[in-house]
């Protein structure tokens, strides 16, 4: 709860990729993260419901490997 509080005054200062699917959730995801961190990248996989992963891997991949880099 000390942390939580903590990130609520200076939000953590790193990059964040922040993912909902089309079909669950979508751009609230990112949304949402923004109220907690400042570096956010948000994508929307399309196509997709809850299982992002099972359902679209490819894109799951490619989102994440181009995040990383």
């Amino acid at each position: 709860m000390a942390a939580n509080r903590a990130f609520a005054v200076r939000p953590p200062a790193m990059p964040v990729l922040a993912v909902g699917a089309e079909n669950s959730l979508g751009q609230t995801v990112s949304d949402q993260v923004r109220r907690y961190a400042t570096d956010v990248r948000g994508e929307v996989v399309a196509d997709s419901g809850h299982w992002i992963f099972e359902e679209r891997p490819g894109e799951m991949t490619r989102l994440l490997l181009d995040f990383l880099r």
